[in-house]
C-alpha cells in the first residue's frame, strides 16, 4: 500500500488541502509486485491513465498538467534530482462539463533509471489550471520545457531544467486563482516498499473504496471498481516498473561521443589518438551513472572487442601496404555505436 506524506519538494504545504492525508491510495490487485534490487535493474514511472472529476465553474476552460518530482542516489553526486513536466495533448484544453473524461497517458515521468539502492522520493500532481491569461502563459511556458526534456532520462540534460520546473510551479501555486491541485502524493520508497506494479491515487476518502476490488483496464489503463470503469472521483493510475535493459543507450550523449572519438581516430589511423580515446570511453563506460553495472561492463567490453578488431584489420593493411609501398592514409572501419549498445 502506497501511503499519502505531505512534503514541499515541489508543491508548497498550501497547495495541498488540509484532509489530503485521508484519501485514497494504494496498489491495484492483480498487478505484479516485485521488490527491486540495487544496481540489477532500470526503474521507470508512468501516469497510465488521468481522470479529473469537476471543476468548481463549469462555464470556465481548464488546462490538465501532471508535476513529477524524484530525489534518489546518484552514484556520482550522491543524490540525484528529477523532475518532468506534462500536458497530454488530451488535457490542454477541458470545459468544467468534460472534464469528467478518463485520459489515457502512458506518459512516462521518470526513466528508465538505475536503481542504486536506499530511498526514492517522490512526489506527483494532477492539477486542472484555470484557462487565464497567467494560465495561458504558464502552459507555454510548460510547453517549451516538455520540448525540450520531456520526461528526464540521462542525468546530464536533467540539471539545467529542474530550476525552470520549480521556476514554473512557484508561478502556478503562487497565484489563488489558477491553481487547483485535484490529487497530490509523496511518498519515500525503499526496501520492500519499492516494488513493481500499478497504483492509484484518488480524492476519494479512505475507506470509499474498496480498493481489493479495484483493476486496471489493460486496453486503456483507466481504473475499474468491480470490472466497471471507477466514476466517483478524481484519480490518476501510475505504474513502476523494473528491467535489466534500457533501449536507449545509444543516445546517451558521453557514451557516444567517448565510442565516436574511436571510431574517428581509426578511421585516419591514428592508432595514438585511439588509444587515449578508448581510455576515455573505458572510464565513460564504468562510471556511467546512466547504467547499471551490467551494462556498464557489457558496453566497454564490446567497445574494446570493436576496437581490437579494427585495429588488426589495420594494422594487416599497413604490413600490406608496406610489402606492395604504397602511399596514402590507411584506416579501418568500426561498427556504430547503436550496434555495440543494442543487447544480443
Amino acid at each position: 500500500m502506497i501511503e499519502l506524506i505531505l512534503s514541499n519538494a515541489l508543491f508548497p504545504e498550501s497547495t495541498y488541502s488540509s484532509d489530503y492525508k485521508d484519501r485514497e491510495t494504494g496498489s491495484v490487485v492483480g498487478s505484479p509486485h516485485e521488490i527491486i534490487q540495487p544496481d540489477k535493474k532500470y526503474i521507470t514511472i508512468s501516469i497510465k491513465s488521468a481522470r479529473i472529476e469537476k471543476v468548481k465553474k463549469l462555464w470556465k476552460k481548464y488546462h490538465g498538467v501532471v508535476y513529477s518530482f524524484f530525489r534518489f542516489l546518484h552514484s556520482e553526486t550522491g543524490v540525484a534530482e528529477m523532475a518532468s513536466v506534462t500536458l497530454p495533448t488530451k488535457l490542454k484544453e477541458l470545459d468544467g462539463h468534460g472534464v469528467n473524461n478518463v485520459i489515457q497517458m502512458d506518459d512516462i515521468v521518470l526513466g528508465p533509471v538505475p536503481y542504486r539502492g536506499g530511498s526514492v522520493e517522490m512526489e506527483i500532481g494532477l492539477l486542472a489550471v484555470e484557462h487565464d491569461d497567467l494560465a495561458g502563459k504558464f502552459v507555454g511556458f510548460i510547453g517549451k520545457v516538455g520540448e525540450q526534456t520531456g520526461a528526464p532520462k540521462f542525468f546530464a540534460k536533467s540539471v539545467p531544467i529542474l530550476g525552470l520546473i520549480k521556476s514554473g510551479i512557484e508561478m502556478l501555486t503562487g497565484t489563488n486563482k489558477a491553481k487547483s491541485l485535484k490529487i497530490g502524493i509523496a511518498q519515500e520508497l525503499w526496501g520492500e516498499t519499492l516494488k513493481t506494479g500499478f497504483y492509484f491515487a484518488s480524492h476519494a476518502e479512505k475507506g470509499e473504496i474498496d480498493s481489493s476490488k479495484l483493476t486496471i483496464d489493460k486496453e486503456d489503463g483507466r481504473l475499474l471498481l468491480n470490472g466497471e470503469p471507477f466514476k466517483d472521483d478524481s484519480y490518476f493510475v501510475f505504474s513502476i516498473s523494473a528491467t535489466q535493459k534500457r533501449d536507449d543507450i545509444e543516445s546517451i550523449p558521453e557514451l557516444l561521443n567517448g565510442y565516436q572519438e574511436i571510431q574517428a581516430a581509426v578511421r585516419v589511423g591514428d592508432l595514438e589518438r585511439a588509444k587515449k580515446a578508448v581510455d576515455v570511453y573505458k572510464f565513460l563506460c564504468l562510471a556511467s551513472p546512466d547504467l547499471i553495472d551490467s551494462d556498464r561492463i557489457r558496453l566497454w567490453k564490446e567497445g574494446k572487442h570493436a576496437y581490437d578488431l579494427a585495429v588488426s584489420e589495420l594494422k594487416e593493411k599497413v604490413a600490406v601496404s608496406a610489402m606492395r609501398d604504397s602511399k596514402g592514409a590507411i584506416g579501418a572501419e568500426m561498427p556504430d555505436f547503436a550496434d555495440i549498445a543494442a543487447y544480443n
